[in-house]
């Protein structure tokens, strides 16, 4: 698992790979509510080839640094969390907080 604490991180991310990244904010109850089975889902020698990473973005610093993040991540106007799929810096995907539960582990199927 990755943290994610600046846009380097974010680009230091193999492209080749698939990054799921977990998109929260710190005082968010549903972000705390699913980020443990978040980790659990990363942690499956299934999905050993994905990059799993977090980034909180209300912890970010720089203002500028943190809109750039959110319109490469197609996050301008999202209520969080948001599960982003992410590959050659392209969103592949974005998951919202209701249908997590049921569909995150079937959906990264779809993609490996």
């Amino acid at each position: 698992m990755n943290i994610c604490t600046n846009l380097n991180n974010l680009k230091e991310l193999d492209e080749s790979k698939i990054s799921i990244i977990f998109c929260s904010l710190s005082f968010c109850q549903p972000c705390k509510k699913i980020y443990p089975k978040f980790i659990e889902i990363s942690q499956k020698k299934e999905f050993k080839d994905i990059n799993f990473s977090k980034i909180n973005m209300d912890e970010l610093d720089d203002d500028d640094e943190e809109n750039e993040i959110k319109s490469l991540l197609n996050l301008e106007g999202k209520k969080y969390p948001q599960i982003v799929f992410l590959q050659n810096s392209q969103v592949l995907y974005q998951l919202e907080y209701s249908n997590f539960e049921n569909d995150f582990e079937n959906i990264i199927f779809l993609f490996i």
